[in-house]
Parts: structure tokens; sequence; C-alpha cells
């Protein structure tokens, strides 16, 4: 997870923050084309990874 968080910060992601300002494990936000959209990493699980990109044209959060 160490190297997925330098790796989304190196290309613009920035760690989702809740209402609170506290940090959401796994999540990054960056804007793209006029909408946010969501990075969301969890695991390793047995080795894998599950990586899913969400852009939100709808404007709710995603993760």
């Amino acid at each position: 997870m160490a190297h997925c968080r330098e790796a989304a910060g190196a290309d613009g992601w920035r760690p989702s923050t809740t209402a609170e300002g506290e940090t959401v494990s796994g999540c990054f936000t960056e804007s793209m084309g006029g909408t946010t959209a969501y990075l969301s990493v969890e695991g390793p699980d047995d080795g894998l990874l599950h990586v899913e990109i969400v852009a939100d044209c709808a404007g709710s959060q995603r993760c």
C-alpha cells in the first residue's frame, strides 16, 4: 500500500478526506475533465490488489 500511495501522489492523485479532515485509507481523488475521479485501492488479499477508478459525474462521493 505504501507503494500505491507514493505512485498515486506522483501522478497527481490526492488522499481523500472525510468531512472532519481525516484521511480515507486507500482512497484518492483527482479532478479530470470537470468532474472528480476517485481511485480506490484495497488489499493485498492473497497477494492481489483490487484497484478501481470511477469518474463521478453526479457529484457524490465514491470512497
